[in-house]
């Protein structure tokens, strides 16, 4: 005769065989049936968390020498309502949590940068910033930049907002992308 567990229907002998006993073979199967409980809720949850990417296809023109705040055109994705292009444009909404940060940017339309700093801002405020990157390069305009870093929000909403400001000659246009996903165990 055999027994089942009650989640994922584990079968387990309940009659005593000669090798072992059957209350030690219900509770190993209890034991692996709790065990893939445990593990199917967190799939589950870290399936569910909030997280967003915006992009850049359009033409945001960065000026030579004047730190620009990117406005985004494209809604890659959006599990939580953290974007709404048609309200605000230049930013993805934060509520409180933690969250990782990425960005990766680039230059098009002849625009060669020497040098060319990435800021991820809670604000449009000159000097707020989250994490800022500096490069300088070789003349290649279409080096892209990266940057990630984590973010802790909390006392209300918080925003992420991704600046350029790159010196060089030409003129040209940014292109790129930025992503938020919340990290932790809050929803």
């Amino acid at each position: 005769m055999t027994g089942f567990t009650p989640t994922f229907a584990i079968p387990y002998p309940t009659t005593r065989g000669t090798v072992i006993r059957a209350s030690d073979a219900q509770l190993t199967a209890g034991g692996i049936d709790n065990a893939l409980s445990t593990v199917d809720s967190v799939r589950a949850y870290d399936l569910s968390q909030a997280t967003a990417c915006v992009g850049i296809f359009g033409a945001n023109t960065i000026p030579a020498g004047v730190s620009t705040i990117l406005t985004f055109d494209t809604e890659r994705w959006d599990t939580a309502g953290l974007v709404n292009l048609t309200l605000a444009n230049n930013y993805i909404t934060l509520p409180d949590g933690r969250w990782d940060i990425q960005g990766e940017f680039a230059f098009t339309g002849g625009f060669i940068p020497t040098s060319v700093r990435v800021s991820l801002k809670p604000s449009t405020a000159a000097g707020a910033t989250y994490a800022r990157k500096t490069i300088t390069t070789n003349g290649d305009a279409v080096i892209p930049i990266t940057i990630g870093t984590v973010v802790a929000t909390s006392g209300g909403t918080g925003r992420v907002y991704a600046s350029l400001l790159a010196n060089g000659t030409g003129s040209g246009f940014g292109t790129g992308f930025m992503s938020a996903t919340r990290l932790g165990n809050t929803h």
